[in-house]
């Protein structure tokens, strides 16, 4: 496939970041201080999609995590030194995205939605 020359993995399951990157270098789109956000986000650097950003490039990201024991471990990555970078959320997303994010600073027009949550991506 063509996309597989892109491929670059740093925390992603299967090199999604490269071909974030090259999507927004087309689009010549900068990636410096920005906002992600991210669901089914478990500790938000296994298999994230967008952590690398969090930590290379001082962007920001809300990261909604549902399942108790995964927040846990969200929680842990957010008491490290990228604390004021991250905003965790606990909660399962079904039609309601829009009022999860008004409860947070990021704005309408955020860079990247990463939707991980492998059972009903489609319908959310």
């Amino acid at each position: 496939m063509f996309y597989e020359q892109y491929k670059n993995k740093y925390h992603s399951q299967w090199g999604e970041e490269g071909i974030i990157d090259e999507i927004l270098n087309r689009l010549e789109i900068e990636h410096t201080n920005k906002w992600f956000c991210e669901f089914g986000a478990w500790d938000g650097k296994k298999y994230s999609n967008t952590y690398h950003y969090v930590e290379k490039f001082n962007c920001n990201a809300v990261y909604i995590e549902g399942d108790s024991e995964k927040y846990k471990d969200l929680l842990e990555t957010c008491s490290g030194d990228i604390v004021g970078n991250i905003v965790p959320i606990n909660k399962y997303v079904s039609d309601d995205l829009d009022e999860i994010l008004k409860t947070t600073e990021i704005p309408t027009d955020f860079l990247l939605l990463s939707i991980d949550i492998d059972s009903t991506d489609y319908h959310v």
